[in-house]
């Protein structure tokens, strides 16, 4: 999933990917893009400001991707398959990371 070397549109990709399987409780939700929970607090307060997830629960910090969030999903997923076929083409080879 997340790595250092990523950049903050490839994380939000991960983490929208993450609660297309449903909604996620915040620290399961960090654990399961792999960010630390400090770092990971403040982009979903990024994330969220942008409208691309919600707060399903502000109680239990439940969230959950917006029709916004599947259209950040949809259009990055397409660019990664641009910039992965013009590398290819250029005989750079494969670009990381992958997009499935």
């Amino acid at each position: 999933m997340t790595g250092k070397t990523e950049c903050i549109h490839h994380i939000i990709y991960d983490v929208l990917r993450a609660l297309t399987r449903g909604l996620f409780r915040k620290t399961n939700l960090c654990l399961t893009v792999n960010l630390p929970l400090d770092g990971c607090s403040a982009l979903l307060s990024l994330v969220e400001s942008q409208g691309l997830i919600y707060k399903a629960s502000s109680s239990n910090n439940l969230f959950m991707i917006t029709n916004t969030g599947y259209i950040y999903i949809g259009v990055y997923g397409e660019l990664m398959k641009l910039t992965t076929e013009s590398l290819a083409l250029q005989g750079l080879g494969e670009v990381s990371p992958s997009v499935s």
